[in-house]
């Protein structure tokens, strides 16, 4: 906004599919190109671990057979197949 002394709203929407804590901070740069950086905010996004299990394909199957797995964080799984 230049040398504007009227405060200013800016927006950023972070399209990221994270679920935790994130950090997010501003930098401003003037005219003359010096630059300093906001206070660290911290913003807290909603717990959406939902695990996808597909049906296997094809079904009935003989020797081999494909199940997709959708998991949303990285993590250990297990997945236990039984006859």
């Amino acid at each position: 906004m230049g040398t504007s002394q009227s405060n200013t709203n800016y927006q950023y929407v972070d399209n990221n599919q994270f679920t935790g804590i994130c950090y997010y901070r501003i930098r401003e740069v003037d005219f003359e190109g010096n630059s300093k950086f906001s206070d660290i905010v911290s913003v807290v996004f909603g717990e959406k671990l939902v695990l996808t299990l597909q049906q296997n394909q094809p079904n009935p199957f003989t020797a081999i057979t494909a199940i997709n797995i959708s998991i949303p964080l990285t993590g250990r799984v297990k997945l236990l197949l039984y006859d």
